[in-house]
């Protein structure tokens, strides 16, 4: 007997109606008519049994299955949020349980040298040393008018709600190919997320779909540099002055990239920083809000501060500090900014090694482009990126499924990346969308990830675009 390239499970139920409960296709064998032959089959046989209602359940961002249905005859009759957990035997944890994984924790020598005088010291209070350091670097560098230390690059993002005003009834647009963060800090002050479709080249927001998303209710845009390069920024900064709305930089992948010579993070009213484990700087949690319309200094300074003026009181403005408005605890621990000064003491070590491991996959990979295999990475002109993530789109979903199951088996960490918000539970819950967003979605099944970190060595990377070579080849 011969292995089997479709199935179908079908239900007769109690009240006379049919349900087909799952329909699968092997990879290998798709777009040859198989599930049209599985499901005209099935329908026969219902039939036969005297049943004239049948349902079936799927996603609708399943374009292949829904266009299957329909052309077998089904309409959409009603939809539903199912939310579907599997717990593995092993908790996931990437570096621990892949021989390549997609990221590694860089630690350098001087943060831990910091670190250890914290500790040896007990001056582990905040506004000791090295968060006013990291602090101080950061606005010189990225020529802020203020960079304020958080716990998390959520955390960065929830304060910059608090520093424009957010308040019920608010509108914040973004790009639905996104964190979950860069919308759930908004929710969580009463603004309501709109999103708009991403750029097919660099995933990032689409510029020209901004405009129509604007409403009455609009207080701000926040544009996403994904993987450390940078949105039209001087597009969406034109925009957002013709109807005096704010521009937030979510730049968790950016920092240290450029947009025509200008630093990301350092062009909007607001930008926010990733520290996280993942990051190019990383203090294991972390984050920060760069100030840049002085405007909102002050305002974010008491919100960084539990919403009092404890800033002027360290600052010795005033005899006492006290509650004057909405705020957080926010502030980093110095442990975490001793560790961070180091990291960005070492930045540029740091990215020449990220740097080279980018340039490496961007160079071996070039055939499967000029093949029609897959899409590399786009960087505009007037655009340096901080080589935070090399991604690759493919071209076919079975392409993604090869590669996919070949990573696994060889334990190297190659993934996909976001689901597009708007298809998400919380996503129809608090948020709602301008346009279709069909970008967001074909990418969310087409890019993957590749292994990228400090330290990566040359031999670890040729397996990887070998394995990548021999999936997509085959």
């Amino acid at each position: 007997m011969g292995s089997a390239v479709g199935m179908v499970c079908a239900k007769k139920n109690s009240d006379c109606t049919g349900t087909i409960v799952l329909l699968s296709v092997s990879p290998l064998q798709r777009r040859q008519g198989i599930g049209k032959f599985l499901v005209s089959h099935v329908l026969e046989w219902f039939f036969k049994e005297g049943i004239r209602s049948v349902t079936v359940a799927t996603q609708k961002e399943n374009t292949s299955a829904v266009g299957l249905y329909g052309n077998c005859g089904g309409i959409e009759c009603c939809s539903s949020v199912d939310v579907h957990l599997w717990l593995g035997e092993d908790a996931f944890n990437d570096p621990e349980n892949s021989e390549i994984p997609n990221s590694r924790p860089f630690m350098s020598e001087s943060g831990k040298h910091h670190a250890k005088q914290v500790l040896e010291t007990g001056m582990n209070h905040t506004h000791w040393q090295y968060g006013p350091k990291c602090e101080k670097l950061l606005e010189e560098e990225l020529g802020a008018k203020k960079c304020l230390l958080t716990t998390s690059g959520t955390s960065a993002l929830e304060l910059s709600a608090l520093a424009v005003g957010c308040v019920a009834g608010d509108e914040i647009i973004m790009p639905a190919f996104t964190f979950v963060s860069t919308a759930a800090a908004y929710v969580n002050h009463g603004a309501m997320p709109v999103f708009v479709d991403i750029r097919k080249d660099t995933q990032n927001i689409d510029e020209t779909k901004i405009e129509a998303a604007i409403t009455s209710r609009t207080k701000a845009v926040v544009c996403v540099h994904y993987a450390g390069v940078s949105c039209e920024m001087d597009v969406i900064m034109s925009i957002a002055k013709k109807y005096n709305i704010f521009v937030i930089e979510d730049n968790a992948h950016g920092l240290f990239g450029t947009y025509n010579g200008r630093q990301l993070g350092s062009i909007g009213d607001i930008g926010c920083l990733s520290f996280h484990y993942t990051k190019n700087f990383s203090c294991g949690e972390g984050g920060a809000l760069v100030v840049n319309n002085a405007n909102l200094v002050q305002k974010s300074m008491i919100a960084w501060e539990k919403g009092t003026n404890r800033y002027d009181f360290l600052s010795g403005k005033v005899s006492k500090y006290y509650w004057v408005d909405k705020g957080g605890s926010f502030v980093l621990s110095e442990l975490c900014a001793a560790l961070l000064y180091g990291q960005l003491n070492s930045r540029d070590n740091i990215q020449q090694s990220r740097l080279y491991a980018w340039n490496f996959y961007h160079e071996k990979l070039k055939s499967l482009e000029d093949g029609g295999k897959l899409t590399r990475p786009r960087v505009p002109p007037g655009c340096v990126h901080n080589a935070h993530i090399y991604y690759i789109r493919l071209k076919s979903v079975e392409s993604g499924e090869r590669l996919a199951a070949s990573a696994k088996e060889h334990r190297i960490g190659i993934f996909t990346h976001y689901e597009p918000l708007h298809l998400s539970a919380g996503g129809q819950k608090f948020a709602k969308i301008s346009g279709k967003c069909l970008e967001a979605v074909d990418c969310s099944k087409s890019l993957y990830r590749l292994p990228l970190w400090v330290g990566i060595s040359h031999t670890e990377l040729n397996k990887v675009v070998q394995i990548i070579l021999a999936a997509l080849d085959g």
